[in-house]
């Protein structure tokens, strides 16, 4: 979804880092729906994390960063504690409307 977009890198090869990282992101992911009473379902609940983060330009990787004009949103940023965060207050605030 977001790899193939010109102003990310693609995540072609994880690092133990890399690992961690998306091991905790998907703890979270199981803690907030729990917390929400929503059934966590791994590919649904990516794909609408993937979605919301799509409809902001910094996280889509179409606004350059000012201080460094080489650099590419990723995986890594996208799914660090304060982006999740961020997202899931914008997803589960949606989920809340559909109800």
């Amino acid at each position: 979804m977001l790899g193939h977009r010109p102003g990310c890198t693609a995540s072609l090869a994880t690092t133990a880092l890399l690992e961690r990282k998306l091991r905790k992101a998907d703890a979270n992911a199981r803690k907030t729906c729990k917390a929400a009473g929503v059934i966590f379902d791994a590919p649904e609940f990516w794909e609408i994390y993937f979605s919301v983060c799509l409809q902001d330009p910094w996280m889509r990787g179409d606004r350059p960063n000012p201080n460094n004009a080489r650099w590419k949103q990723s995986l890594s940023t996208l799914i660090d504690d304060e982006r999740f965060e961020q997202v899931m207050n914008i997803a589960l605030g949606s989920l809340e409307i559909e109800r």
